[in-house]
């Protein structure tokens, strides 16, 4: 389970975060991705705990899961390819 990782429009412009704290999960996966481990972060950042290390990269995994598919962007305007909105209510469901 992930409850560790909030998304909320008023905290970080709505991207992830760890427990509503402005620390977003890309955040914590560039400090990963950039050889630190998961002690290190958790000493460099106090208000962490391994758990919530943990987490951010479980959820960028299931994130990585999700399918994709390539779109004509010719025939595509902004705001109105609907290939483009989410699915309402698709992450919160997993997020509860």
């Amino acid at each position: 389970m992930i409850d560790r990782i909030t998304i909320d429009p008023q905290i970080c412009e709505g991207r992830p975060t760890i427990r509503g704290m402005r620390i977003t999960v890309d955040f914590v996966l560039k400090l990963l991705g950039d050889g630190m481990e998961t002690d290190e972060i958790v000493a460099a950042y106090p208000e962490l705990e391994k758990e919530n290390v943990y987490q951010a990269a479980k959820y960028a995994a299931w994130l990585a899961r999700e399918k994709t598919s390539a779109i004509d962007e010719a025939s595509c305007r902004v705001g109105q390819c609907t290939s483009l909105k989410p699915k309402a209510g698709y992450r919160s469901r997993f997020l509860r």
